[in-house]
């Protein structure tokens, strides 16, 4: 990860927005970074010395199985935190998360954050609540994972990317994709040809625009909507 000299004036963060309204003493704690695609944030059982807050991209927790295979649990953007587990008072990381799409983060030492947020209960009542909206769309994805097409998938992963880095391009690749739902690229590729095809999204060397939403969210399933609507019953509330 590459530190910035500059941070920008007003971190493009959710919940961190709302940490620092609480807890402004946090503001002088971070760090922005720029974060390429592939950075391993966290591996599984490694120490959680820090929190992300990310401000651009995409970021996914992930699963990797003992014959290689790699699936996506659930993605994290602008809405969210990255590290949670070191929040909840755990010091090594229960999981694996990958940079998936380039971006930009705000970073926090986990040793900071905790202290801080003692001295707040509207900060504590905010992220225990991400908390429990982070549980729930983890279950969301394995229901999905089990119940939805790859057509559906792969919708649905590309709209709430798209949220998550607050742009409708992303930066992601066919491969990228096809790992992080768990099947082949070919499958990704014939799905991405259709909606390139029907106007709906727009396929460049190793980035996939959104040309039409509402179409898009049309043929995804319903956990896309359903994750939103667990943020805002959730979250929106204490934002």
């Amino acid at each position: 990860m590459q530190e910035q000299a500059g941070a920008p004036d007003r971190p493009h963060n959710r919940l961190l927005e709302s940490l620092l309204r609480e807890c402004p003493q946090l503001a002088g704690a971070l760090v922005h970074r720029s974060v390429a695609a592939g950075t391993e944030l966290y591996a599984e059982g490694a120490p959680l010395t820090e929190v992300h807050f990310p401000l651009r991209g995409v970021v996914s927790i992930v699963v990797r199985l003992r014959e290689g295979g790699t699936a996506d649990v659930q993605t994290i953007g602008n809405e969210g935190l990255v590290g949670l587990p070191a929040w909840l008072g755990i010091g090594r990381s229960p999981d694996t998360v990958l940079q998936q799409a380039p971006g930009e983060m705000a970073s926090l030492a986990a040793e900071v954050l905790r202290p801080a947020l003692q001295a707040s209960a509207a900060a504590r009542a905010l992220l225990d609540s991400y908390a429990a909206y982070s549980f729930r769309a983890g279950s969301q994805t394995c229901a999905c994972n089990t119940h939805h097409t790859v057509r559906q998938r792969l919708c649905r992963w590309v709209l709430a990317s798209a949220d998550r880095d607050g742009s409708q391009e992303l930066a992601l690749t066919q491969a990228t994709l096809a790992e992080m739902l768990g099947v082949r690229r070919q499958s990704v590729s014939e799905v991405l040809v259709e909606l390139h095809q029907a106007g709906v999204v727009q396929q460049r060397r190793n980035r996939i625009c959104i040309l039409d939403r509402e179409r898009l969210q049309l043929s995804a399933c319903e956990c896309y909507a359903t994750v939103r609507e667990v943020y805002a019953r959730l979250v929106e509330p204490r934002l």
